[in-house]
């Protein structure tokens, strides 16, 4: 019987972790942008190509980040589309 007991303590306390687990916090606002890489692919002359993406991790707010000194991609213009 206290074999039985402890197991059903032990669920219950797992079933709590896996609940905290899953929960969500959303923010409107705030929040940081991080990059994201999503894929790749070879080229014909050996080069990759690489793509990436970003998350913003706000619900609400849209950023517009315009290029320029503290927004750019090297090697290349500064507006290389």
């Amino acid at each position: 019987m206290a074999a039985a007991a402890v197991l059903c303590v032990a669920a219950a306390g797992l079933s709590a972790l896996a609940a905290a687990g899953s929960q969500t916090i959303l923010y409107s606002r705030g929040q940081n942008v991080a990059p994201a890489f999503e894929g790749w692919e070879r080229n014909p002359d050996g080069t990759f190509s690489l793509w990436f993406g970003y998350m913003n991790r706000n619900m609400d707010e849209k950023l517009h980040i315009p290029v320029g000194p503290d927004n750019w991609l090297e090697p290349g213009a500064l507006d290389g589309g």
